[in-house]
Order: structure tokens, then sequence, then C-alpha cells
């Protein structure tokens, strides 16, 4: 696309083949106009070039990492990112999300709970815990989670959305969903008989509910 291509005339010039004060970025200016365009692999070799030409900004390896996952590299990201994230939120974060796309949520329940540790108000390590509970199965702390998430940040909206994200992540990978239509005919039933006890003003049992 052609925004991609004018910022690889005026960045790559930026860039250079040495390390500058405008290098890294330009590096990262030039990966982003490419992943805008596209152009995933251009943006990942973008980066890798960057690193190999001696940047080491913590934000060129960060965004390389979250690239790599983006593409279905999410190993290669791991490899790349693992070790190197320290006590940086956003390392954390790019860590954790790439162990959820390479199907290793509790390498990812870990690392979001470092993140706790730097920032135990952190709505978005809630959530993600809870979205990798969720891909485990244990959807009652999944939900305590995602809760806990919403008190914290009201802005993340992924919250409730997480489950149709985690849904195509199931179809794309081929593999079964923790939550089945027997879990969602469950929760109508819970539902119903809990309006049929309100209506009624006694007990309803949810077996009883067709």
């Amino acid at each position: 696309p052609a925004p991609a291509a004018a910022a690889a005339k005026t960045y790559t010039v930026k860039a250079g083949d040495t390390v500058t004060a405008a290098a890294p970025y330009a590096y990262r200016k030039l990966a982003l106009a490419y992943w805008r365009g596209g152009r995933a692999a251009d943006a990942i070799t973008t980066l890798e070039t960057a690193l190999r030409n001696g940047v080491t900004q913590s934000e060129v390896r960060i965004k390389l990492g979250q690239y790599l996952a983006q593409a279905g590299q999410a190993d290669k990201a791991i490899a790349l990112l693992a070790g190197e994230e320290g006590d940086d939120p956003d390392a954390l974060i790019a860590l954790g999300n790439a162990y959820q796309l390479a199907d290793r949520p509790d390498d990812a329940i870990r690392t979001y709970k470092r993140l706790l540790e730097v920032d135990p108000s952190s709505g978005l390590a809630y959530e993600n815990i809870g979205t990798s509970q969720r891909q485990m199965g244990d959807l009652a702390a999944a939900e305590a989670c995602l809760r806990r998430a919403l008190e914290l940040d009201r802005t993340l909206a992924g919250a409730y959305t997480a489950q149709l994200q985690d849904f195509a992540r199931n179809v794309l990978l081929k593999r079964p969903a923790p939550i089945t239509i027997d879990d969602g005919l469950s929760a109508v039933r819970i539902a119903v008989a809990a309006r049929q006890s309100l209506e009624s003003g006694r007990p309803v049992e949810v077996a009883d509910v067709a």
C-alpha cells in the first residue's frame, strides 16, 4: 500500500545501518507503517534488522514480540521475550499474550500474576488471567477475574468479548471449545428457574426446568 511505501522511504533513510538517537524511533515507525499496510513480514523483518544493527531499546524488542505472536509465530515471540521482561509491564503483557496464543495458559497466568506484583491495580492483568482460565475451562475462576478486571477498569470491554475471541481462536486452531452448548443450556435453565421461583414465590429446582 502507498502509505507503507511512503513511510519506507522516509524512515529507512533515518534508520540507516547504524545506531543513532533517532534509529529506534525510525525502525518502530517503519515497522508500524508496514504492519498497518498489511505487510506483517516486512514489519517483522524491520524490527529484526534493528536488533541485528545494535538497537537495544526494550520498546523495539517488545514490539517485535507482539508482531511475531500476532503473526502466528508465538513460540518465536516467547523465545525473544522470555527472560528479558524484568519488571516492565509492557514486556510482561507481551509475553503473557504470546503464551496465550501459543496455547500455554498456565505460563500466561504465571506471567500476568507477575504483572500484578508490579502493578496490583492492573485491570488488564486480571482480564488476561480470566481469559486464560476460561481457556483452561475454569469458568468460575475466570468469571471472578473478569469481574475484578471491570471493577478496576470499566473501559475493559474485552472482559465481555473474550469469550467470543476464545471461540474464534478455537475454530482457527480446530480444537474443542472449553465452553460447550451444554454450558449455555445450563445457564439458560438456571435463569429460567430463577424467574419461575421469583414469580411463584417458591423454590424451583434447575433439574425440573425442561
